[in-house]
């Protein structure tokens, strides 16, 4: 599963439900819950969107430092000039051994690591956000023990965001690789291609992260206030108001 694809944008309503009553979809009372969150999450976003963006940058330098110079793994024997689309599997493959040697052993899950070392203060600071937001709108102090439950999901969300993020990069990486050896490109020409999924990477794909990351870890932080003052009978959906959240999840709006 792609981050990308993953749910953006889904806040739940921290107050009493019983006394909250869910705006309608797009209206000024929607519009000012989402501002007032933003207005807190938004910096949190820019510093993950910021980190990431380094990182993917640094990652492409490290690729096409370690794909230069490479000897291209030779065509399947009796391949034409331009393999037929039913080829993927085996170009995929081929490509897949040229990273290999780019990266032997666990080389490039020390990327994992990179990423998650850096994620890691940014979704404390979400959580909180999140928290300390929840408690502000039930009128309490932030539970006690709110702050053990903090520090295990993040490290549980480190491990698996920082994964997912890298693995979707090595299946992207392949995936071009595996098209320039179809095309019958050399080994700059692969190069070109990974620098320029690189290059979205870490403009949209940096951008998506830091929504995904944040929203998750803040409604994980408001989740677990509501849970420990028990105060909160249940819980109401509102989509972010941008183009990015898919019309299934507009359509979650207000359900409890």
């Amino acid at each position: 599963v792609d981050l990308m694809d993953q749910v953006k944008g889904l806040l739940t309503i921290q107050a009493k439900a019983e006394e909250q009553v869910v705006p309608t979809y797009g209206s000024d009372g929607h519009r000012e819950i989402m501002d007032a969150f933003e207005a807190e999450a938004m910096p949190i976003e820019e510093r993950i969107r910021s980190e990431m963006t380094l990182l993917f940058k640094a990652q492409s330098a490290d690729l096409a430092e370690r794909l230069r110079g490479q000897t291209l793994p030779a065509r399947p024997a009796g391949k034409a000039a331009e393999p037929e689309e039913d080829d993927e599997e085996e170009w995929l493959a081929l490509a897949l051994l040229l990273l290999l040697i780019a990266y032997p052993g666990t080389e490039w899950q020390d990327w994992t690591l990179k990423i998650g070392y850096r994620l890691q203060p940014l979704l404390e600071a979400a959580y909180r956000m999140g928290a300390e937001r929840a408690a502000v709108e039930l009128g309490i102090a932030v539970p006690g023990n709110v702050q053990a439950r903090a520090q295990a999901w993040v490290a549980s969300r480190r491990a698996e965001a920082s994964t997912l993020i890298n693995d979707t990069t090595w299946r992207r990486v392949n995936q071009e690789a595996a098209a320039a050896l179809k095309a019958g490109e050399t080994i700059e020409q692969v190069i070109a291609r990974v620098a320029k999924t690189m290059t979205d990477r870490a403009g949209v794909g940096a951008a998506a992260i830091a929504v995904t990351e944040v929203f998750t870890a803040a409604n994980e932080g408001g989740m677990a206030v509501h849970e420990l003052s028990g105060l909160v009978a249940e819980h109401a959906w509102v989509p972010r108001l941008d183009s990015r959240v898919r019309d299934a999840h507009r359509k979650l709006h207000g359900q409890r």
